[in-house]
């Protein structure tokens, strides 16, 4: 439903993770293979926390694919195209829509899904679920202020290949969120990032 707002090719994701697994567990979620201009599409992205505190809590790493029993939770989660907006009067560039307003004014049938769900507030419902989702090729959503990383090669900006909870990890992790950047230019350079709330 919210995928049929845009008017414009959607350049990321959001992903809802529907199935529980036992916290502190490596993760792996395999990138829609529908981006363009992203070299990481249809790679698996590996989350691991690791055991002792230090500077980085988890550890990334991209795959093309990933040799049976070597991860422990293999996410399946629930993807969501982030519709993108070019308004009027000439706008050169396309936004991303992060509006639970806009979308609920501008979808009957998701504004009717969300009454039926939490109907005191279905705005709230909705902010709530995009919120605790994982954020694939989009700008990201930082908690404190934006870090902006480079790319060591070519020193042009970095994208973000996938932000995450840490409630997904739960612990010490779980009032963090953690981003995998990467250069669309140099794929195999990568900056990991994080942020606490």
């Amino acid at each position: 439903m919210i995928e049929k707002i845009g008017n414009e090719h959607s350049r990321g994701y959001l992903a809802f993770l529907l199935n529980h697994y036992p916290k502190n567990e490596q993760i792996a979620i395999r990138l829609p293979e529908e981006l363009a201009d992203f070299p990481w599409a249809g790679k698996w992205v590996v989350v691991t926390p690791l055991s002792k505190p230090s500077a980085d809590p988890v550890n990334f790493l991209i795959e093309s694919d990933l040799c049976g029993g070597r991860i422990s939770a293999m996410k399946d989660p629930i993807f969501l195209k982030v519709p993108y907006f070019r308004c009027g009067g000439g706008a050169k560039k396309a936004t991303s829509i992060f509006s639970t307003q806009r979308y609920l004014a501008m979808s009957t049938e998701l504004r009717n899904h969300m009454n039926i769900l939490f109907p005191r507030n279905p705005k709230r419902l909705l902010a709530e679920l995009l919120k605790r989702s994982i954020r694939i090729g989009l700008s990201p959503q930082w908690v404190q202020s934006a870090h902006f990383n480079k790319c060591p090669k070519c020193q042009k900006s970095m994208r973000l290949i996938l932000q995450i909870e840490g409630s997904e990890f739960g612990g010490r992790l779980a009032e963090g969120e953690f981003y995998l950047f990467g250069c669309t230019r140099h794929p195999d350079q990568l900056a990991s990032d994080q942020d606490w709330y």
